[in-house]
């Protein structure tokens, strides 16, 4: 029953995430998309993402801007939708998603027997925040998506951890 509720918890928390920002999907690249995607040679070929290690190519503007992981996204989308601001927007969609996801599942280790409808509307609440917009829909603000990934990702394996440690 517990892992039903679980289940049905991220179906919901799915549905909602693109409810809410599927109008997002054919925002073109705006900003500094422009030249951390459109105008970014690097992300055109795979051969570069060694180089995005090094610090010196992450676009034609931000020389020294060392940010891997973001890059190698980016080579990822380019890679198998060219420039279609679709595709970007459905990662940073699915970021959103994992985040909330990932809180979802980071709530339960706080107080052991808190209810599950409590920790999907805590979680919906994140979903729907306004104050998510600018990284969802923009795409170059996924690494602040990837940021909090990685950073609840982190605290909920930390917390395993140390709980069965």
């Amino acid at each position: 029953m517990k892992n039903l509720t679980n289940l049905i918890s991220i179906f919901l928390l799915a549905i909602i995430c693109f409810l809410v920002y599927s109008n997002s999907m054919n925002t073109p690249f705006i900003f500094d998309d422009n030249h951390m995607i459109v105008e970014n040679l690097f992300i055109t070929n795979v051969k570069y993402i060694s180089k995005f290690f090094t610090g010196f190519v992450s676009s034609y503007i931000s020389k020294g801007m060392c940010r891997p992981l973001l890059m190698i996204t980016f080579t990822f989308n380019y890679l198998h939708g060219k420039l279609n601001p679709s595709g970007y927007h459905i990662i940073n969609l699915l970021f959103h998603f994992l985040n909330s996801c990932l809180l979802f599942y980071l709530l339960k280790y706080f107080k052991n027997n808190i209810s599950p409808i409590l920790r999907l509307l805590i979680a919906l609440l994140f979903v729907v925040h306004p104050l998510n917009t600018e990284a969802v829909t923009y795409i170059s603000s996924r690494s602040d998506l990837m940021v909090t990934f990685f950073i609840l990702f982190g605290f909920i394996f930390y917390l395993k951890n140390k709980l069965f440690l």
